[in-house]
């Protein structure tokens, strides 16, 4: 509430405004001006709230109600034209997302967050058929820089190559198969079949599920240290222990290595355990593959 003094004072101006039919703010300090000779005698104080109380209330003049009722106007209109504009983007947004769906990864830790549409078919892209994969309960349990292992239930898992090249693996499992390695030193490949996808070509093959990545093996094991032993290449009793512990698995490293010289890639990623502890490279040769075969089987 103001005090009776200031409003008498603040009433008896604005009448005075009405009657000069005085619509601008800063006449207002004119007015107190004229009356300042008598306001001053009674005090800085009741002069500094007058004049405040005129400052900040200032009287709307009739241009200024005009003004102000058009302002409001003006501002329902662009908020009515905002939420409109809201509405179709938000739309929009809703519907570019149902078209798309969020793809994931999992190889050498690294997360991918990009979008990618809904493929039309399964067999567009290696990408593709790993979704048909997901969507059909198949879960990713490994990922490398070519290919992604997906399993489902059951001694098998399905391998979908993702970069459109075979790689090595395809020419790895082909000489294992031939050499007698398959389903001891070198898994076992039931199914390969390479696809032309409409967008990019990959292969899929249904090869065996090994139980243990080699971070994984229970130490108590005794194949648990051939990775270590097999790094003494020149060590007679390195190459004796790795005899007892996994027969001919010694000279299967050697014939690979000289197979495939300048294109091993052996490290722990690359190799497995079977759910009995024997040892297995999985994925040991590097680079594109050199086999044209669209499809082989070499394993019963």
């Amino acid at each position: 509430m103001l005090p009776g003094a200031v409003k008498d004072w603040v009433a008896m101006i604005r009448e005075k405004q009405a009657k000069q039919k005085v619509e601008k703010r800063n006449l207002a300090f004119d007015l107190v001006g004229v009356a300042a000779n008598e306001l001053r005698p009674k005090g800085p104080k009741l002069f500094e709230a007058v004049v405040q109380e005129l400052i900040d209330k200032p009287p709307p003049g009739r241009r200024e109600r005009r003004w102000q009722k058009k302002q409001r106007g003006k501002v329902h209109l662009l908020a009515a034209r905002r939420a409109a504009i809201q509405q179709i983007k938000v739309k929009a947004e809703i519907k570019e997302l149902k078209n798309r769906t969020w793809w994931w990864g999992r190889g050498g830790g690294h997360q991918h967050d990009a979008h990618v549409k809904e493929p039309r078919s399964a067999f567009e892209s290696g990408q593709a058929y790993s979704r048909f994969l997901q969507k059909r309960g198949f879960s990713l349990i490994g990922e490398g820089h070519y290919s992604m292992v997906f399993h489902k239930k059951g001694e098998r898992v399905i391998k979908v190559n993702k970069h459109g090249t075979p790689d090595g693996w395809v020419d790895y499992v082909l000489w294992a198969a031939k050499a007698g390695y398959a389903g001891k030193h070198a898994p076992r490949v039931y199914s390969y079949k390479f696809h032309k996808g409409r967008k990019s070509n990959f292969y899929v093959a249904v090869m065996e599920k090994m139980e243990y990545a080699s971070h994984k093996i229970d130490a108590e094991l005794p194949t648990a240290i051939l990775p270590s032993l097999l790094q003494y290449q020149k060590n007679p009793k390195a190459k004796e222990f790795v005899e007892q512990i996994s027969p001919g698995l010694w000279g299967f490293q050697r014939e690979l290595e000289k197979k495939f010289k300048g294109h091993m890639d052996m490290h722990g990623g690359n190799f497995m355990y079977r759910k009995d502890g024997s040892y297995v490279w999985t994925d040991p040769v590097s680079g594109d593959a050199k086999t044209t075969q669209t499809r082989f089987k070499v394993a019963a």
